[in-house]
């Protein structure tokens, strides 16, 4: 009722104040005069030419400020139009991009991807996430297709390349959907481009990512689980506190990279290069690294467990304080490399060479083998307990 009264007012306020202003001269019409206190309608002012300079300024004064407060109102119905008009446009971009994407041509497709790409960037707030899992769905939806997964067996077709781009690497100096964790399941990407993409805190699951070039990619708090990244590049990858299950990571090169924190279990990294990679803190469980190169690299303080480091070369490389138990490292080489306060626990050690290395508090318990062969290394600061 309130509100209503209200919205009756303000629709005839130009009325009312044209009602108001007209007082005066019906009142020197009618003669009204009280005189105790004067004119009553000058309201108190006796000269009258002084009262009606009065009043018409009164009133001006008056009829600015309702102009201006008239047009503000026109130009806020004006932008609210505007803006009506701009969100049904931007309905049907993104209705018209979901529907290209549907087209049987490729090029086709691409079109639909850069409309609801752009119609991202222009609204994020309002279409950013909503846009991102379409895409994302959109590359499994076609790669997963034999057909196409026999005709790009070692390239991304140039539709997936595009999503790949314009999801993960920065367009305009920022990645516009860093925002939000991609959630890639079947896809095919071998050969992928990924080069200085950011996919952190993303999930992958049965993803193929052989032969991929992720140099420089941030895979921060990913999580990969039965996936593929056979003879992919990682050089200068950041996968700290990433986990990776069942997942195949032969002839991999590590170099710089980062795994510090990371979980690793049931993998093969068997024949990959570890060259000045951080995997501090790591924990390593029933994988399999064997016949790999670790060079310059900090392993302090890792969990390695229930794996297989057999004919792998250590060099110049930080072991210390690491827990390693019932890992297999026969015929391997430890060269130059910190093993200070490091515990091998039931492991097998058969014809392992240890050359200058430091072994200060080194802890050997019950090993598998004896035929351990010390050069250049104080194997009486270890302790030994057959």
């Amino acid at each position: 009722m309130i509100e209503k009264l209200k919205a009756q007012i303000n629709n005839n306020m130009l009325k009312i104040l044209a009602c108001l202003f007209l007082v005066p001269f019906i009142l020197i019409i009618l003669g009204d005069t009280v005189h105790s206190f004067g004119p009553l309608y000058t309201l108190g002012i006796i000269n009258t030419k002084d009262f009606f300079m009065f009043w018409i300024s009164l009133f001006g004064v008056f009829g600015v400020i309702y102009n201006i407060s008239q047009n503000q109102k026109r130009i806020t119905q004006q932008e609210k139009q505007l803006q009506a008009q701009i969100e049904s446009e931007r309905n049907d971009r993104f209705a018209k991009g979901v529907e290209l994407l549907g087209n049987s041509q490729e090029s086709t497709r691409i079109g639909g991807i850069y409309t609801l790409f752009f119609l991202a960037k222009e609204s994020k707030s309002n279409y950013g996430k909503c846009i991102f899992k379409i895409l994302c769905s959109h590359i499994t939806t076609i790669t997963q297709n034999q057909t196409y997964q026999d005709k790009y067996r070692t390239i991304p077709s140039n539709e997936i390349q595009t999503i790949l781009n314009l999801l993960f690497k920065k367009t305009d100096n920022n990645y516009l959907f860093n925002d939000y964790s991609a959630h890639l399941h079947n896809a095919y990407l071998n050969g992928a481009n990924l080069s200085f993409a950011c996919i952190q805190e993303a999930y992958f699951s049965h993803v193929s990512l052989e032969k991929a070039n992720m140099l420089h990619c941030n895979l921060q708090k990913t999580r990969i689980e039965n996936t593929n990244l056979n003879d992919a590049n990682l050089v200068f990858a950041n996968l700290s506190l990433t986990e990776i299950f069942f997942s195949k990571f032969k002839h991999i090169n590590f170099h710089k990279a980062r795994l510090d924190n990371s979980t690793i279990q049931n993998t093969n990294l068997s024949y990959s290069l570890f060259n000045e990679t951080c995997m501090e803190s790591m924990r390593l469980v029933n994988s399999d690294l064997s016949c790999s190169s670790i060079k310059d690299t900090n392993l302090s303080d890792s969990t390695i467990g229930d794996s297989d480091f057999s004919a792998i070369e250590i060099e110049n490389t930080n072991l210390s304080k690491a827990h390693i138990q019932n890992v297999i490292l026969e015929e391997s080489t430890i060269n130059n490399s910190n093993l200070n306060s490091t515990q091998f626990i039931r492991c097998n050690l058969k014809n392992v060479n240890i050359t200058s290395s430091k072994l200060k508090s080194a802890y050997f318990f019950k090993p598998k083998s004896q035929n351990i062969t010390f050069k250049d290394s104080n194997e009486d600061e270890a302790k030994f307990i057959i």
